[in-house]
């Protein structure tokens, strides 16, 4: 049975599912892939507590931002044999450290976050950042592309 684990962009509550903590959702996961901007609230969300509800022999994927999973905590359950593998596109340290031992594991696929690096991505970064600059200076910016919103007054 696949059950998706969901949050809106805007951090409004989890939904999808009961409404229930995500980690009570952890013991049936096989697959735990992160999508989620880097925050306050998700800066070291997956650490010992989360990786060790874990069914044995889970995936743990981050392809969010760096930070959210605990580097250590992850290579201490790997190195145990709880994990049965991880992949990772982002780092705590960017650039990453190749001497940690992250780099060492052999149940993990690493890959630089360079999703962004695709001529079409470019063009759509540097025409979205055009337009929200000129919507700023109209008064129309979108309060959805502004991750400061309370430190500038947009909250």
């Amino acid at each position: 049975m696949l059950r998706l684990l969901t949050r809106t962009w805007s951090g409004a509550p989890w939904k999808g599912w009961n409404g229930e903590d995500f980690r009570a959702i952890l013991p049936e996961t096989d697959f735990l892939c992160l999508h989620l901007p880097s925050t306050p609230e998700t800066r070291d969300l997956i650490g010992a507590g989360e990786l060790a509800l874990l069914k044995r022999g889970a995936f743990v994927l981050n392809c969010a931002r760096g930070g959210i999973v605990d580097e250590d905590v992850l290579c201490d359950a790997l190195e145990s044999g709880h994990l049965g593998g991880a992949g990772l596109d982002v780092f705590a340290k960017e650039p990453p450290d190749t001497a940690h031992r992250l780099f060492r594991q052999e149940k993990v696929l690493l890959s630089p976050h360079n999703a962004a690096l695709t001529e079409e991505c470019a063009i759509r970064m540097a025409t979205q950042a055009v337009q929200n600059v000129l919507d700023c200076l109209d008064g129309k910016l979108q309060p959805r592309v502004v991750m400061n919103r309370r430190e500038i007054g947009m909250a």
